[in-house]
C-alpha cells in the first residue's frame, strides 16, 4: 500500500505563502485521475482494516494524506475528492485555533515565497548570532534534515537555522525581525488555515481527521512533559472541535525519523492512538502494521506523475 502526503495545493503568489513550493488544483486532480486509473484507492473501512491488522495491504493500493489544516483543503482538494466518490485523512495542527496565529513553519514558507532564499538568508544572517543556536541541535541534525529535498542552497540553510537550529527562545522573535523587514509585518493566519466549521465539514464529507500536534515543532528536541501537552492538547482540542473523533490518528511534524523519539511513539499508544504516519518514502507493508504503527510510511505527492510542480516541505 502507497500513503501519499500532500500540502499546500493550489496556493498562488498573491496570498501566503506567495507561491511557495506547492502542487497546482489542476496538477492535483490529474493526479487523483492517474491514482484511479492506475492504482486502486483504497476506501475508508479498507483502509482502517488493514491498519488494525485484519487484512493485508495491497501492493496497487493507495491511500491520501493533507497535512497541516490548510485552508486549501477545504477549498480544492475536498471537492475533488468529493467528486471522485473518494476520501482522505488530515492532519491538523491545532496551535492556530488555540492562540490566533500562524505557525512558525509556515511563517517561514511564507517568508521564502515572497522573498527568495537568498534575500530571506542574507537577512537572517544578519539577525542571527551563533549564540542564538542551540549547539546540541546543530549536531544532531545537521547532517539528516532535507537530505530528500531540492532546495537551492540558501533556502536550505533558512529552514535549517528556523526549523532546526535556532533556540526555541529566540525563535519566534527573529521571524517577528523577519517579517517587518521583509514583509511589512504583514499578518495572514485567516488566509492559511481551515475554519473549526471547515474542519466539521470534512468529517461530515467521511474524511478523517487527525492531530499533527498543537505547535508543529520537532517532537524530538522537546521534553517528555512538553511533547505529551503537544499531543494531547491537540487531541482534546479536535475531540471537542469536532463532537468527538472518529478514531485517534497523527502524523509527525516534519515526519523524518529524526523528528519524533521513543517518547513520541510512546505516548501515542498511551493515549489510543490508532496509528501514525512520518515520510519515510516507501510502501507500507503487513510488517509495518504489526511492529511499527506510530512511524507508517508516506511517499510525498512529488513522487508520482502529475506531481512534479512540487517538492517535500520540511
Amino acid at each position: 500500500m502507497k500513503a501519499v502526503m500532500y500540502h499546500y495545493v493550489d496556493r498562488g503568489g498573491e496570498t501566503p505563502p506567495f507561491g511557495y513550493y506547492h502542487l497546482d488544483r489542476d496538477d492535483f486532480a490529474a493526479q487523483l485521475d492517474h491514482f484511479a486509473e492506475r492504482y486502486d484507492v483504497v476506501g475508508r473501512e479498507r483502509f482502517l482494516e488493514t491498519v488494525r491488522g485484519e487484512r493485508p495491504p495491497g501492493e496497487s493500493e493507495v491511500v491520501l494524506t493533507f497535512d497541516d489544516g490548510l485552508a486549501d483543503h477545504y477549498d480544492h482538494v475536498l471537492p475533488e475528492l468529493v467528486a471522485r466518490d473518494m476520501w482522505g485523512i488530515f492532519y491538523v495542527p491545532t496551535g492556530p485555533y488555540l492562540d490566533g496565529g500562524a505557525l512558525d513553519v509556515h511563517r517561514v514558507h511564507a517568508l521564502l515565497g515572497a522573498c527568495g532564499g537568498e534575500a530571506v538568508a542574507a537577512e537572517l544572517d544578519a539577525l542571527v548570532e551563533e549564540s542564538m543556536l542551540d549547539d546540541d541541535h546543530v549536531d544532531a541534525f545537521s547532517e539528516t534534515v532535507y537530505e530528500r529535498q531540492d532546495n537551492e542552497s540558501a533556502t536550505e540553510r533558512v529552514k535549517e537555522v528556523l526549523n532546526y537550529y535556532i533556540a526555541d527562545r529566540h525563535r519566534s522573535g527573529v521571524l517577528r525581525d523577519l517579517e517587518d523587514a521583509l514583509l511589512g509585518g504583514q499578518s495572514y493566519h485567516d488566509d492559511v488555515y481551515m475554519t473549526r466549521e471547515q474542519l466539521r465539514e470534512l468529517t461530515d464529507a467521511g474524511m478523517l481527521v487527525g492531530s499533527h500536534t498543537v505547535t508543529h515543532r520537532v517532537m524530538s528536541t522537546l521534553s517528555a512533559a512538553e511533547q505529551r501537552r503537544e499531543i494531547e492538547e491537540s487531541f482534546g482540542f479536535l475531540d471537542e472541535a469536532l463532537d468527538g473523533l472518529a478514531l485517534r490518528t497523527y502524523c509527525h511534524p516534519y515526519g523524518g525519523a529524526h523528528s519524533y523519539d521513543d517518547s513520541t511513539l510512546d505516548l501515542l499508544a498511551e493515549v489510543n492512538c490508532e496509528f501514525s504516519f512520518d515520510v519515510d518514502a516507501r510502501d507500507l507493508t503487513a510488517a509495518d502494521v504489526e511492529n511499527a504503527r506510530q512511524r507508517l510510511p508516506r511517499y510525498d505527492c512529488n513522487e508520482f506523475r502529475h506531481g512534479e510542480s512540487t517538492v517535500s516541505l520540511g
